[in-house]
């Protein structure tokens, strides 16, 4: 009844077990009476139905022990599937926060977790950063699905070239990855420095590797790979600064050097660096800028025709400044227009003082950069000062990298046509330094190529050395170019160069840059002119 109602587990066996025993109280009552007749089943009938109801209610205890039973073992099992659940959720949530999504690669916190681990533990650690500087262009030019695919190639790519590197430092436990992706287009990789020494001498065949053409849907892709390294405890001892002075690194390199070490003396974000940022500009206006010179000497006649303008910065507090530190200065905060506005002005007031000393026919070198063949008044600039010195423009030369062409070809190309139609001579600087071609420069009007030190370098070192330089010097004699060397340290190397009949030659061993002064009493005490 009551049971039955709210639907008790067994209330049907308790029921029909009550039900038993009221009719056999029935029985009982009706055969003493005699209104049923005395035989076994009425004589015995309380009997049975106390004996139905206890085995009744006995299958119906047992019955809803059972069903219990088996309630508590489902919420228990709905329970760990639940515990179960919430642990892969959390498991899913940690490897989505420490790994990168498109690759499956350990991402930046990882990264930064294991390498403040290594560096707390006292051992040297080094971080190298690859960068594929393409990887932006082909997302905007093929989609985000199809760039997705070219990272997980790029990135398996150089999960196969890491082997060729040694002690690569795994990142998440003994055997775990030990390559992570920081963010669209830079990949990182940990390594001991104790173990490797000078991690730049593993890194030619692997960047050769990365380097080469990636094919996709019929298209050779080229992602142009950058390296930068940093490592503790030399450059910094806590992750995060490591990892942002290697990021400064792989930003210092330029597609002729893809490969670069940090340098505290190169970090545009050092206090010193940040410092001179507000000063060159009253550098240039204060005189606090000096030309040097270095001396070219012609290998046909031994004399010497032509100076390179070399410009220093003589700072108040920090005395001699490198090139290196404050052009990249004048590149970023436009001041390159007045830098090589000063240098041209004064590389042409030397030319009228050499000219005033005895040396009428002496040429100077000036370096210019890709912001100067875009700029509108640069031109009028150059002949203007030509003019205020009346000197004539041939002995002017502008020296001229072809990366800094290739940033705009058709302006750089009309800039140049300009000034070698004046007169002016051009010269292609650092010739060999990256991927320069003869066939691709021989469309702009130039006269001179310089090929850079790096080349220079290893010309007695090798048969293939002094092959390369030998057949550069062919080929650029037979399209009409003269050709200067550059970085010559001694008398082997100058030797070796006036045979294979390279016509200038520029170094160290001829002499160092020197203030004007300091020139006319070299030349009067070698007599090369």
């Amino acid at each position: 009844p009551l049971v039955l109602m709210h639907r008790q587990p067994g209330a049907l066996s308790y029921n029909i077990g009550w039900l038993f025993l009221e009719t056999s109280v029935l029985i009982n009552g009706l055969q003493k009476f005699g209104w049923l007749p005395a035989n076994h089943f009425t004589l015995h009938a309380l009997l049975y139905g106390i004996g139905a109801q206890s085995a009744l209610l006995t299958f119906g205890l047992v019955d809803r022990l059972y069903r219990e039973r088996t309630r508590r073992i489902r919420a228990e099992q709905a329970n760990v599937r639940l515990e179960q659940e919430r642990a892969q959720a959390a498991e899913n949530h940690l490897y989505a926060a420490t790994h990168d999504p498109v690759t499956g690669l350990p991402n930046r916190s990882v990264l930064v977790e294991a390498l403040q681990r290594k560096i707390d533990e006292g051992e040297p650690v080094g971080i190298l950063l690859v960068r594929f500087n393409r990887l932006r262009d082909i997302d905007r030019t093929l989609g985000q699905a199809h760039a997705d695919v070219v990272v997980k190639m790029a990135a398996e790519r150089l999960r196969n070239e890491s082997i060729l590197l040694p002690d690569a430092q795994p990142l998440t436990g003994q055997n775990g990855e030990s390559i992570a992706r920081l963010n669209g287009s830079t990949f990182a990789l940990l390594y001991n420095p104790r173990v490797v020494g000078d991690m730049t001498l593993h890194i030619g065949p692997v960047l050769r590797h990365l380097s080469q053409k990636l094919p996709y849907q019929n298209m050779p892709l080229d992602l142009d790979p950058r390296i930068g390294l940093a490592q503790a405890p030399d450059h910094d001892c806590e992750a995060t600064n490591l990892l942002r002075k290697a990021q400064i690194a792989v930003d210092m390199t330029q597609r002729t050097q893809p490969l670069s070490r940090y340098r505290p003396d190169a970090d545009p974000y050092s206090p010193k660096r940040l410092a001179l940022l507000g000063e060159l500009d009253e550098a240039i206006r204060s005189g606090q800028l000096q030309l040097h010179l270095q001396p070219q000497q012609d290998l046909h006649t031994g004399a010497i025709t032509t100076f390179e303008a070399l410009v220093r910065w003589v700072h108040p507090r920090h005395g001699s400044i490198p090139p290196l530190e404050f052009i990249g200065l004048a590149e970023e905060t436009g001041l390159i227009h007045a830098l090589t506005r000063w240098v041209v002005h004064e590389a042409i007031c030397l030319l009228s003082d050499l000219e005033r000393d005895g040396y009428p026919d002496t040429r100077i070198a000036v370096n210019i950069s890709a912001r100067d063949l875009s700029a509108p008044d640069f031109v009028d600039t150059v002949l203007g000062a030509l003019a205020e010195q009346a000197q004539p423009a041939s002995r002017l030369i502008l020296e001229i990298t072809e990366t800094a062409i290739m940033e705009d070809p058709e302006q750089a190309i009309h800039t140049l046509e300009q000034l070698s139609s004046a007169g002016i001579t051009l010269a292609l600087d650092d010739y060999g330094a990256g991927y320069s071609s003869l066939h691709q420069i021989k469309r702009l009007p130039l006269h001179e190529i310089k090929i850079d030190r790096s080349l220079i370098a290893g010309i007695n070192d090798s048969t293939d050395g002094r092959l390369i330089i030998e057949t550069t010097v062919r080929m650029c004699h037979s399209l009409g170019y003269k050709v200067v060397a550059e970085g010559i340290e001694d008398d082997d190397t100058l030797d070796t160069l006036r045979a294979l009949r390279c016509d200038l030659a520029q170094g160290y061993h001829i002499a160092r840059p020197m203030p004007y002064a300091f020139v006319l009493e070299w030349l009067k005490n070698t007599g090369a002119l």
